[in-house]
């Protein structure tokens, strides 16, 4: 699987496992009796662990992080609207003007508005 095609569903279990393992290296690093050359082993998974997990965090922030763009229009007299995801204003009117040619009705846009996706951890 390449990086850019990771699912939700991948990038939350990553996660998981991820946090479950930074919980036993922690534990496991606490023993009594564990030797420097172990520390060291585990000090460097620790570390790896905690990397790679704050890397897939900030891929779940960007994967959930966008727009949601919701277009007012008027086919002939009659008011509708669509709902679209991270598309710019000059691509919506691309795409309603492109509708238009091909129903052959006038399309006009009145209004595009712009509500954020986000993800909140507070």
């Amino acid at each position: 699987m390449g990086r850019t095609d990771k699912t939700l569903k991948y990038i939350i279990r990553s996660l998981t496992t991820y946090y479950k393992r930074i919980q036993v290296l922690d534990k496991q690093r606490t023993c009594p009796g564990i030797r420097s050359s172990q520390l060291q082993s585990l000090n460097l998974q620790f570390r790896n662990a905690k990397r790679r997990f704050y890397e897939l965090k900030k891929e779940l922030e960007s994967k959930i992080k966008g727009e949601i763009v919701i277009v007012t229009y008027e086919i002939e007299g009659k008011r509708s609207s669509g709902r679209f995801v991270n598309l710019s204003n000059d691509e919506v009117e691309f795409l309603y003007h492109n509708l238009s040619l091909w129903s052959g009705k006038e399309i006009r846009i009145l209004e595009i508005q712009r509500l954020p996706t986000y993800f909140s951890d507070k």
